[in-house]
């Protein structure tokens, strides 16, 4: 079981034959568990979320605490913050939050810049994409290429970076949809026939290893465990 992208898991010697089930994030793992929207049941699909735009008294926020230099989301805030004023929190500006606090900034940005630490792996993209839609604020993507993003979320959910030419030209974005409440809206229009669900860790997984193998029968190994999992991503759709 891994929830880390292959970026930030260090590679080990004689995983080659070892192991015979995969839990992970992928698509392709044997046990899939992941943040996922999905279609509202019976119980939730008559509500309507609150978007309550005059408690949004923060433009785009952003909470971190890895801090690195050479990480291309640091880099890319670096420039986008020259254009548009960022609300940064998180243990690297000297500001941690309690889960309350974490909550609140969420609720009263209106974007959420969900910059993950990793980018260009197969379906890795974590929480900071799916807390910011379950809380209400529009997640603003860099990670994985946009079409991958859309395996999993409604492309009218989210804004991507690699939508526009440079950070420049998306704070332009940004701001256009802070005058244009109609337009800003238009982010929310999924919720009327999906929500977010989440996982419970990590007991879920445990939960789901057990079933699994209580009802599978067959055997099988992974000869080379370590060409799946750090295989280069591919560019193209």
């Amino acid at each position: 079981m891994n929830f880390e992208s292959p970026q930030n898991t260090r590679r080990l010697d004689g995983l080659e034959n070892l192991f015979n089930v995969t839990l992970n994030y992928r698509r392709d793992a044997d046990i899939v568990l992941r943040e996922q929207i999905m279609l509202k049941t019976e119980d939730t699909k008559d509500k309507i979320f609150p978007q309550v735009l005059d408690e949004k008294d923060k433009l785009v926020c952003w909470i971190v605490s890895n801090w690195n230099e050479n990480h291309e989301r640091v880099k890319y805030y670096n420039e986008l913050k020259k254009h548009i004023d960022i609300h940064a929190v998180g243990r690297h500006f000297g500001k941690e939050l309690n889960n309350a606090q974490y909550n609140e900034i969420l609720t009263r940005c209106k974007f959420y810049l969900s910059f993950e630490n990793t980018d260009r792996h197969y379906d890795y993209m974590t929480e900071k994409l799916f807390n910011p839609l379950t809380l209400g604020s529009v997640p603003v993507a860099l990670g994985a290429p946009r079409y991958i993003y859309e395996r999993f979320v409604p492309r009218d959910a989210f804004i991507h970076v690699k939508d526009f030419s440079s950070p420049q030209k998306l704070a332009e974005h940004l701001l256009s949809l802070d005058k244009n409440v109609e337009e800003y809206k238009k982010y929310f229009q999924w919720r009327k026939h999906f929500e977010v669900k989440l996982v419970n860790y990590p007991q879920e997984h445990a939960c789901h290893a057990c079933h699994y193998i209580r009802t599978k029968k067959n055997y099988q190994f992974f000869r080379n465990l370590n060409k799946w999992y750090w295989s280069p991503i591919n560019d193209g759709t």
